[in-house]
């Protein structure tokens, strides 16, 4: 267990409300920050665990299974932290400006279209 795992339900249950909000978003991206280590991670629309009401009383469905969805964290984040998953702010070596970077250009790729950008590739 991390620190950051007792904030993944409520992770999973706005990146819900933001899916069935907006019927065009199909990734979520997120930054967890506890101190001075931070985390990066995506959760991908489910196919079938949509919220059926915007209140989760009236939702006959709503229960923990509609927060089982996985958070993936991107190979080269995961290769870059040595399997840690995580990033610390006061890294010397660089590897949280790097990591930054790259998902600065994940976004931007990956949302070209919104931000009025040509498509990049990210850097790795």
């Amino acid at each position: 267990m991390t620190p950051f795992t007792p904030i993944y339900p409520q992770v999973r249950k706005q990146a819900l409300f933001a899916f069935t909000s907006n019927p065009t978003l199909n990734t979520i991206g997120f930054i967890i920050t506890f101190g001075d280590i931070w985390r990066y991670g995506e959760i991908r629309r489910p196919a079938d665990q949509l919220l059926s009401s915007w209140s989760e009383a009236k939702d006959p469905t709503y229960g923990t299974e509609k927060l089982k969805m996985t958070i993936r964290v991107p190979r080269y984040l995961w290769k870059l932290s040595e399997h840690k998953c995580f990033f610390n702010l006061m890294d010397m070596t660089g590897k949280s400006a790097v990591a930054f970077q790259y998902i600065a250009d994940r976004v931007k790729e990956r949302e070209s279209d919104f931000w009025g950008l040509p498509i990049q590739q990210p850097t790795r």
